[in-house]
């Protein structure tokens, strides 16, 4: 990895070429296409990149005079939801099976994407502009394209380009809210917030009742401890940072389900934020333990 890329979040091409780590990689960003509907629209940029790729490598094998092989990946329905899109290098290609790429096959992929994605009423229509649509005339019969490879390779470039703009600027920023600046889920978020005042009032509870029984100031001190927890789980809320998750370099997935952060800038985001909550807690605790500690008894 670049030193840059340390230093600052993946871009979502980024994202979807697989050049970034948990738990801001295509997986995560998968999984949360699915929460919010979006799948479609993710699914058919992977497609069209898987056939993009199939277009590039039978345009340079071709011109190399060297064979194509079709893997079972490639042949068949392009749609595999995240495995069909792949890193591919026109350099390197199997042997490991004598099916070869065709013309044919090319615009079999395309037209199956066409009708997956883009023929009105279909199973995973996607809603694009009239503008869009315009630009997409597919021939009904396979058999009916010119046979030129390029068409086949530019076919899908506006919808494509206009799905990527429609993730990057309505899905992405969310996905980075989520996934890059907080390492709790909402569900756990509120869990603590609910923790953190019920132990405040038990703070605060046990430090009044100190104060109005004239109590040592030896003893006042144990309401350090639920001040202590309440003000990290409050923290922790109010950042949406759970710091020892940080430290351990963790983050909810979901209910009871941990995973690893990967990506070192994610992990520098965690860390500032994990600091600024403690920092926080610590201050607030500190304070309000000190007012109670040193506050003249009185028992009434």
């Amino acid at each position: 990895m670049d030193p840059e890329r340390r230093t600052r979040l993946p871009t979502l091409l980024e994202v979807l070429e697989q050049r970034a780590a948990a738990p801001v990689d295509l997986n995560a960003f998968y999984q949360f296409t699915l929460k919010h509907g979006e799948e479609d629209a993710l699914d058919f940029w992977l497609d069209v990149c898987a056939h993009e790729r199939l277009c590039a490598i039978y345009l340079y094998l071709d011109n190399g005079s060297a064979p194509v092989p079709l893997t079972g990946a490639w042949r068949g329905n392009l749609s595999k939801r995240r495995t069909a899109y792949v890193h591919m290098d026109p350099h390197e290609h199997s042997d490991a099976t004598e099916t070869k790429v065709t013309l044919f096959d090319l615009a079999a992929n395309a037209q199956r994407v066409y009708e997956q994605y883009l023929v009105p009423h279909s199973e995973h229509e996607l809603m694009l502009p009239a503008t869009v649509h315009s630009t997409m005339q597919f021939p009904s019969e396979t058999h009916a394209l010119t046979g030129d490879v390029n068409e086949l390779l530019h076919m899908f470039q506006v919808p494509k380009n206009y799905v990527f703009a429609h993730l990057e600027q309505s899905l992405y920023p969310t996905f980075l809210q989520r996934h890059a600046f907080s390492n709790i889920v909402p569900l756990s978020a509120w869990a603590r917030l609910s923790c953190g005042l019920l132990l405040l009032w038990v703070a605060f509870s046990t430090g009044f009742s100190f104060v109005f029984l004239n109590t040592e100031r030896t003893t006042r001190i144990w309401i350090l401890l639920p001040m202590a927890l309440a003000t990290y789980f409050v923290a922790s809320y109010w950042y949406n940072i759970d710091p020892a998750l940080a430290l351990a370099q963790k983050t909810e997935l979901g209910e009871s389900q941990l995973g690893d952060v990967d990506e070192p800038s994610v992990r520098a985001l965690h860390a500032q934020h994990a600091i600024t909550a403690v920092v926080v807690a610590a201050l607030v605790c500190a304070a309000l333990t000190v007012l109670f500690v040193f506050v003249p008894g009185h028992r009434l």
